[in-house]
């Protein structure tokens, strides 16, 4: 049961269960050739991350404080998801100028 954990482990695999289900989903992933990788630097990713980096942080944008002109639309009728109650104020668009690595 140790090395069967083991294998799907080395595939990113669910590790808990029946050994039924367990060799069931290890025989799945070998059929569709999922990459094994070492089992040594597997690690736990925090659930309430999703996915995203430990390291990751959220950052504040702002916006740049002149709008940016409305395009011309040459069909009248097209309007953007914002402004689809036909009113004829427009929302203003602004650009920013943060930049990321």
């Amino acid at each position: 049961m140790e090395d069967l954990k083991k294998e799907l482990k080395k595939r990113c695999l669910k590790t808990t269960g029946k050994k039924e289900e367990l060799v069931s989903h290890l025989l799945v992933g070998i059929e569709n050739n999922m990459p094994v990788g070492n089992a040594v630097n597997v690690t736990k990713h925090n659930s309430l991350l999703n996915g995203l980096d430990p390291t990751a942080y959220w950052d504040i944008l702002h916006h740049n404080p002149t709008p940016i002109p409305e395009p011309t639309n040459i069909d009248c009728n097209l309007l953007s998801p914002t402004e689809m109650d036909g009113s004829n104020s427009t929302n203003p668009k602004y650009g920013f100028s943060e930049t990321f690595d």
